[in-house]
């Protein structure tokens, strides 16, 4: 159970978000509060009222930065994106769940298990649980989407990842203990943070995965920093860059490793030209991964001899994975469209104990459980679409390139992981929001106007 101190550091979180604002430019203040929240604030800490979300670390930090940000807009709309697609998505994403719940209103029974189906109050529930998730994209769509501010995002991310490897190394000389000291309670099993003789760093989020899935992207952000930078500040970069990658081997996590692996080569070595086609070609594996997987034309069996190269324990645990990545797609293709909807309808049980058989591990089986491929496409259309747009030639900077590989470590970690957090939306938001506004987009945008006016002179 978390402490009396857990809940005062969670609901104290709008004090330093409102500093924040009074001391930063608005596109730093938002990207700290939301960044240093996800990092800081303890996990499964929370109230959980009726209907509303959970007031929890990634409600709270969201909505002060949200608060916060209403007196520089004219009304909630102006956050909409502008350009067709995205809104498209940003809106089936927010309506979806009312189909999803409008077309499970019958109960599943399995034994002595019955899930009651579900009625208008969910669809109300899972709604404003989206509109949650969507803030920070929203956010950073409008107030983190020029080259200078994504610059800053990339610089924000390895400056908070030097501070967390101080942590993270200290928990892996001295056991995960730092969220218990603090918080009163560990937010996981303990058992699954111990790896090749020693142990994984959780300090104040809920798995080592999630801590080295961020210590991969900070790895790749300072990676950027490096290159956009001469002399001694390249230098100064380039050191951190190491010193990440020396944290997140000593951090065992073997997914941010392949990450690093993929990823920053390219980054460093890499043309624009090179960049962006690795873009294209991973952002459609990762947008079409359910497809390939459902048509077996992964090869999984190579990626498993892989694993067993490094430890035969991780290559069952990845074969466990893939095991209940079939069923649950099984189950999920049986509502294809909508899903089943939430309280574990999306699983697989025991037809005769009603027990659950299942495991969920990626977060792309779990959205396709429970908000079908609709609510996959929207979701998954946002995250990737920015992806799709740098590949095919959108204009952009060197930072929105950079950025766009680092959104890509955590999309491969969507995969095998529930890797989702506030930073998925947040990148996705600031590169959107960056490439709907580039200046050659304006100029086109522009250069119509202009013509008519030309016109009706003459």
């Amino acid at each position: 159970m978390p402490n009396a101190f857990a809940y005062l550091v969670l609901f104290s979180w709008p004090l330093v978000g409102f500093a924040l604002f009074r001391t930063l430019p608005t596109h730093k203040a938002i990207l700290w509060t939301i960044l240093g929240g996800y990092l800081l604030l303890p996990e499964r800490t929370g109230i959980d009222l009726p209907l509303l979300p959970a007031f929890e670390k990634t409600f709270i930090p969201s909505a002060t930065a949200l608060l916060l940000c209403l007196p520089k807009l004219g009304s909630l709309w102006e956050l909409l994106p502008r350009e067709r697609l995205p809104k498209a998505l940003t809106l089936v994403f927010l309506l979806g769940p009312f189909a999803t719940v409008f077309t499970n209103g019958d109960a599943q029974v399995f034994g002595p298990t019955v899930l009651p189906g579900l009625r208008p109050y969910d669809a109300f529930a899972f709604g404003l649980s989206h509109a949650v998730l969507l803030i920070p994209l929203l956010l950073a769509q409008r107030f983190l989407r020029t080259e200078a501010q994504l610059r800053d995002l990339l610089a924000a991310m390895a400056m908070a990842g030097l501070a967390y490897s101080a942590l993270a190394l200290f928990e892996v000389r001295m056991s995960p203990q730092l969220h218990t000291w603090i918080y009163g309670f560990f937010p996981h099993s303990f058992a699954q943070q111990m790896r090749f003789g020693g142990f994984r760093p959780v300090v104040f989020l809920n798995h080592s995965l999630k801590v080295g899935l961020f210590l991969s992207m900070a790895v790749l952000a300072a990676v950027a920093m490096a290159r956009g930078h001469s002399g001694s500040r390249r230098l100064t970069w380039a050191a951190g860059a190491i010193w990440l990658t020396m944290t997140l081997t000593l951090a065992k996590v073997v997914s941010g490793w392949a990450y690093v692996a993929l990823l920053a080569p390219i980054l460093v070595l890499g043309g624009r030209r090179l960049q962006r086609m690795a873009l294209l070609g991973l952002g459609v594996m990762i947008l079409l991964y359910p497809a390939l997987r459902g048509a077996d034309l992964m090869p999984t069996d190579r990626i498993e001899a892989a694993a067993a190269v490094i430890s035969e324990e991780r290559a069952a645990s990845l074969r466990f994975r893939l095991d209940n990545e079939d069923i649950l797609l099984a189950r999920a293709n049986e509502r294809p469209f909508f899903g089943w909807g939430g309280w574990g309808r999306n699983r697989i049980y025991d037809p005769k104990s009603g027990g659950d058989v299942s495991t969920t591990d990626g977060a792309w089986i779990i959205v396709a459980g429970q908000y079908g491929w609709v609510g996959y496409i929207a979701q998954y259309g946002l995250f990737t679409l920015p992806l799709f747009l740098l590949g095919l030639g959108r204009p952009a900077g060197f930072a929105a390139l950079a950025m766009g590989l680092v959104l890509t470590a955590n999309l491969l970690d969507l995969l095998p992981n529930s890797g989702l957090t506030p930073l998925t939306w947040l990148i996705a938001g600031g590169l959107a929001g960056h490439l709907a506004t580039s200046p050659a987009r304006q100029s086109r945008r522009h250069s119509v106007p202009r013509l008519q006016c030309r016109m009706t002179a003459r």
